[in-house]
């Protein structure tokens, strides 16, 4: 028997990377009122700003240069208006000066908010702290052009840097590697090219490094070993080729090492055990090749490893079966061979997703797997499992999802998968079982 079911797995993975990685940061408030003292000498025409009334005279070209002419866009960045009613701005610091810069894509539901590029007169605000501007996704009508300028780079008190959702074109400038105070990078969802400046490597600051959805090219600089504070690393979906560079394995205060959807290509490193802080590994979606380094099994405080789509070769590891924190498990779309580990039966915390499926996975289901008990979907198709099905599934009372398909299996379907009371995704196809199907399965 067989019952569709479109994109659960990838769903529910992506679901569980989404859980690991958290959500996105809030936005902080406005300091309060500054004052501006009248008598303030002109502002010059170039370098940086010397006084808060210049910060001001800058702002205000700005909004023109990231709406395109259409100061409206910007209602409350108005000559006559206090900073502090300028809506994502915030004064602080002593002397007062604008320390944060926030602009999002939709102020108004029915016009967009931006329509320029990204201004080189940014980097005249000395002061500035974090600087954010944030385009809807998929709406070129509310994202800026153009290429990130260099200028940025010489904002030295910079601690965030945020131009996300754009249409932003041409390479990442080196420049930005003099931000030495650097914390936070995330240039994803862009259409930047080029390599991965090695200079990136020399933020020692540096904890969260975002270069996701891009068309960057060449190889990952093992150069990005080298920001021992980096927490969160993603620079997948670009075209990104060559190794992983075993350096990744100093970073040790890593939380989550983000690379599927490249043309990643030899074996995944031994090195990547060591980060014993990692809580999302996902390689998925590349051309990796080699056995699943036994090393994995170390990375006690993992929550989701997905490998699957990749040219990976030889057994599951047996010590998988130590990350007792895992959420989902997805090794699909690989050629790993010899039985399923029923060390496998530890992971008692895995809820979202096992699914090994799409191998060359031989001997029988171990019955070990019902101890998996919060399990939601199981995946052993297209794979060469011989023997019966197991009745002791019967104890996966939370599984929603369980496809056994394209297999050697024989034998009876077990009565006892009628108790699954959850479960509305069943497939059995592709095997050689015998009889009739239980009527306690009536209810699929």
């Amino acid at each position: 028997m067989k019952f569709r079911y479109n994109g659960l797995r990838a769903g529910l993975l992506v679901a569980a990377l989404a859980l690991v990685l958290g959500a996105g940061r809030p936005l902080q408030a406005a300091g309060g009122e500054p004052r501006i003292d009248p008598a303030t000498p002109a502002c010059p025409d170039a370098g940086p700003s010397p006084s808060l009334a210049c910060d001001k005279q800058i702002l205000l070209s700005i909004r023109d240069t990231l709406a395109d002419d259409r100061p409206e866009q910007f209602p409350t960045w108005q000559p006559d208006a206090p900073l502090t009613d300028f809506t994502g701005v915030e004064v602080g610091g002593d002397p007062r000066r604008v320390i944060r810069l926030r602009v999002d894509a939709v102020w108004d539901a029915d016009e967009p908010a931006l329509g320029g590029v990204v201004p080189p007169a940014l980097s005249r605000l000395p002061w500035l702290q974090e600087l954010s501007i944030v385009g809807r996704p998929e709406a070129p009508e509310h994202q800026l052009g153009g290429i990130i300028p260099p200028e940025l780079g010489q904002l030295s008190r910079l601690r965030e840097l945020v131009l996300r959702n754009h249409r932003l074109t041409g390479p990442i400038p080196p420049e930005l590697s003099q931000l030495r105070n650097l914390q936070d990078l995330d240039l994803m969802n862009n259409q930047l090219t080029g390599p991965i400046p090695t200079e990136l490597g020399q933020l020692g600051q540096l904890r969260e490094l975002y270069l996701h959805g891009n068309s960057l090219t060449g190889s990952i600089p093992p150069e990005l070993g080298q920001p021992r504070n980096l927490r969160d690393l993603d620079l997948s979906h670009n075209q990104l080729a060559g190794p992983i560079p075993t350096e990744l394995g100093q970073l040790r205060n890593l939380r989550s090492l983000v690379l599927m959807n490249n043309q990643l290509t030899g074996p995944i490193p031994t090195e990547l055990g060591q980060l014993r802080n990692l809580r999302a590994l996902a390689l998925m979606n590349n051309q990796l090749t080699g056995p699943i380094p036994t090393e994995l099994g170390q990375l006690r405080n993992l929550r989701a490893l997905a490998l699957m789509n990749n040219q990976l070769t030889g057994p599951i590891p047996t010590e998988l079966g130590q990350l007792r924190n895992l959420w989902a498990l997805a090794l699909s779309y690989n050629q790993l061979a010899g039985p399923i580990p029923p060390e496998l039966q530890h992971l008692t915390n895995l809820w979202v997703l096992l699914d090994l499926s799409h191998n060359r996975l031989t001997g029988p289901i171990p019955p070990e797997l019902q101890h998996l008990a919060n399990l939601w979907a199981l995946d052993l198709s297209h794979n060469q499992l011989a023997g019966p099905i197991p009745p002791e599934l019967q104890h996966l009372t939370n599984l929603r999802a369980l496809d056994l398909s394209h297999n050697r299996l024989t034998g009876p379907v077990p009565t006892e998968l009628g108790q699954l009371a959850l479960l509305a995704v069943l497939h059995l196809d592709g095997n050689a079982l015998t009889g009739p199907i239980p009527p306690e399965l009536q209810h699929l």
